[in-house]
């Protein structure tokens, strides 16, 4: 595809991923699941393993890149701070197995 003379070779599979997404999302969203779950099922779905809608590599690793990203975002957001105040002891233990 070109958009103003540049070559997307990635752009038709970065939509079918974002037009995916949206689907399952709205479809988790009618069942009363969070929108989480199917921007997770969408990868599985389009992914190589499955229907093999996106093969592009460098796509895949980006696009979950992001969503790591946009993940602890929400995440991120989802917490208060007298909620964290009141796990400050299991947060410092669960950071201290990780590095342990």
């Amino acid at each position: 595809m070109l958009l103003a003379g540049v070559a997307l070779p990635f752009l038709g599979e970065l939509v079918a991923l974002v037009v995916t997404s949206v689907v399952i999302a709205y479809l988790c969203y009618q069942i009363r699941l969070v929108p989480i779950v199917g921007f997770l099922l969408a990868g599985v779905l389009i992914g190589p393993g499955v229907l093999g809608l996106v093969r592009n590599e460098t796509l895949i690793q980006n696009t979950a890149e992001i969503g790591v990203i946009l993940l602890l975002f929400t995440i991120g957001i989802e917490f208060k701070l007298d909620q964290l105040r009141r796990i400050w002891r299991e947060l410092l233990l669960g950071a201290g197995c990780r590095w342990g």
